[in-house]
């Protein structure tokens, strides 16, 4: 009898006569550093927010692949929505790779991927990368801690027709030369250890005929295997 009062009491509160669908769309405007944390606080506030705050699978799409408990919840209470999913492996907080194969099975609802890290994060991931992702439309890779500047990636390979965002920073990788339609933004950083061919980058300009944002850091080589004249049109 005390729960039941206590929970009809919770329903006459201020915050409960908000609609549902005002309310669930509030953690989605939080702080993007405190948002995974609030959105865990606030569904234990009580069953009635529990209750809510998981019927909306949107609000679950953000992975970290850190806690594998937590990666399994999140995966269960997202169902079909689009993934966002950043893995780090600098630091023995980061990314755990029992968690990351409990998302792999779901790597065909990946929106957005980040890493940040080493080259043996991303030559782990290299497998799953090359089959088609039809809803990805954000690549950010920076490697920070990498002994090795050259990595053998499948990006040629892999299907992307959703790719809008490509950004990739601290080693060197065979470009994606196929499926770049709707390919907008685009950013290489790299330092001596390594450069992307100009021929590799030419070829990719002129795969992406929708590129308009184009950041180049220290990527072009000093010296030119593209043959005299070539000319590559891109967007104004």
């Amino acid at each position: 009898m005390l729960r039941l009062v206590r929970s009809m009491r919770n329903l006459f509160a201020s915050i409960n006569q908000i609609p549902s669908e005002v309310f669930s769309v509030i953690p989605e405007h939080l702080g993007e550093d405190k948002e995974d944390k609030s959105l865990i606080t606030m569904s234990h506030v009580c069953r009635g927010w529990r209750e809510l705050l998981i019927a909306y699978p949107s609000l679950w799409v953000r992975l970290d692949c850190a806690i594998t408990n937590k990666t399994r919840v999140y995966i269960e209470r997202s169902k079909s929505s689009p993934l966002e999913i950043s893995l780090r492996d600098c630091r023995s907080t980061d990314y755990h790779e029992d968690a990351f194969l409990l998302f792999v099975p779901h790597i065909s609802r990946l929106k957005s991927l980040n890493i940040y890290g080493s080259g043996k994060l991303l030559q782990n991931l290299k497998p799953h990368l090359s089959c088609p992702i039809p809803l990805l439309r954000k690549i950010t890779i920076s490697l920070t801690c990498s002994p090795d500047p050259t990595l053998d990636t499948t990006f040629s390979n892999a299907g992307l027709p959703s790719l809008r965002s490509l950004s990739l920073a601290g080693f060197v990788t065979d470009l994606p030369r196929k499926n770049l339609l709707k390919l907008t933004t685009f950013a290489l950083s790299q330092d001596i250890g390594g450069r992307i061919p100009i021929t590799q980058l030419l070829d990719f300009f002129e795969e992406a005929h929708h590129l308009r944002d184009i950041t180049l850091r220290d990527s072009i080589p000093t010296s030119s295997n593209a043959p005299p004249g070539r000319v590559v049109s891109l967007p104004t």
